[in-house]
């Protein structure tokens, strides 16, 4: 469907001469949780696997393949606490930090731009995006929280990254 993957070389300053190839700041690309998650079922810290649903082209006339279809892509838990037994209510917090280029390289990931805030948190970005996004996949069972697997969360690229094609 797409061009076969092209291989691709970090940017240079000695590369003047070849014009790079740029997967812009604020691309999106969506990822789907590989395993079901519930409040106080992990720990903090832990990491968590992600796959890309869907390819991510450059945005350029070269429509360069940057990220494949189910390309991995990693995050962690940043809090999981179960319930209170009084009433209290759980908390779970993840992260989905990069996802694989091509080449195997991270492009690091943060939350939406609909969110606001300045800087780049990327824990606080992704978390508030978990909480607006997964209330489709969170299912709030007695106090709880569960995200179920397969869960899809729209992740956006954090900076420009330009890459030079390879020479052939």
């Amino acid at each position: 469907m797409g061009a076969p993957p092209v291989k691709l070389e970090a940017a240079g300053p000695t590369d003047a001469a070849i014009v790079p190839i740029v997967l812009v700041e604020g691309t999106p690309i969506t990822v789907t949780l590989s395993r079901s998650l519930k409040s106080g079922g992990c720990r903090d810290g832990d990491p968590l696997l992600f796959h890309t649903v869907a390819p991510t082209y450059s945005q350029d006339a070269s429509h360069t393949l940057f990220v494949a279809l189910n390309a991995v892509a990693m995050g962690r838990v940043i809090v999981s606490k179960r319930r209170g037994l009084v009433g209290g209510k759980g908390d779970l917090q993840f992260t989905c930090d990069y996802v694989q280029d091509v080449n195997g390289r991270r492009i690091y990931l943060r939350g939406g731009k609909i969110l606001g805030g300045q800087g780049h948190s990327n824990e606080v970005a992704s978390v508030v995006t978990t909480l607006l996004v997964g209330y489709a996949g969170l299912l709030l069972n007695g106090r709880d929280i569960k995200v179920e697997k397969d869960t899809q969360f729209v992740m956006y690229v954090d900076q420009d990254m330009a890459f030079h094609p390879a020479a052939k």
